[in-house]
């Protein structure tokens, strides 16, 4: 069980030249890809930055669900003995 000071101590803290850096990132690959959006969402499930059209969907519970299906896939991977699971990406 991972308790509140273990995600204090764990937590990415990000500064705003940091959050720039990253949006112009995902803004490069939104339209490289032709991705309607981007969710950029922490292992904890906090949505970090965004890009492209999010509103007509809540942002804030796809994040929940997003860092929920990453929590249950790594642990699949780690019973098939998979040791470098560290992206996932969902389309569609």
């Amino acid at each position: 069980m991972v308790y509140d000071d273990t995600l204090r101590q764990t937590r990415l803290e990000f500064y705003e030249e940091d959050i720039d850096e990253i949006d112009q990132i995902l803004s490069d690959f939104l339209d490289a890809s032709q991705a309607k959006c981007i969710l950029l969402v922490d292992r904890e499930g906090h949505l970090v930055t965004k890009k492209g059209f999010t509103k007509s969907f809540d942002t804030t519970s796809l994040s929940a669900l997003v860092a929920a299906s990453f929590a249950s896939t790594k642990a699949m991977a780690e019973v098939l003995g998979e040791t470098s699971f560290l992206v996932l990406s969902h389309q569609g």
